[in-house]
């Protein structure tokens, strides 16, 4: 989704001959400005990112799968509890406040088989 989103933002096209091929993804733009982003014929869409918090280390991670948040450290996590994987369910408690990573195991699991592929 990355590619897609970018070249939204900069209003621009793929050139002609590059038109006939396949580009997976969808731009992220219109979540951006508040439009709900709809499941696909495929399934649910899901979004996984990572982020390093010095030079190359792969420190923490995200993963938005439908209703579920998958969280695994974070810039601001300054105690053990937020060391640990995270996992909420937003349409329940979009303020992230009750880990349910220990009673949804597969889910959790879920993710990180998809953050591990």
């Amino acid at each position: 989704d990355f590619l897609p989103t970018v070249m939204d933002i900069l209003g621009v096209d793929r050139p002609p001959e590059q038109q006939s091929w396949a580009m997976d993804g969808q731009s992220l733009v219109p979540i951006l400005n508040g439009v709900k982003w709809e499941d696909t014929a495929h399934g649910i869409r899901e979004v996984g990112f990572g982020f390093a918090k010095s030079n190359r280390d792969m420190s923490g991670w995200g993963y938005r799968m439908g209703k579920w948040k998958y969280v695994l450290e974070s810039f601001g996590c300054s105690t053990q509890a937020c060391q640990q994987p995270q996992l909420f369910n937003l349409q329940r408690d979009i303020g992230e406040r009750n880990n349910v990573a220990n009673s949804r195991s597969s889910i959790l699991q879920e993710i990180e088989g998809k953050l591990q592929a």
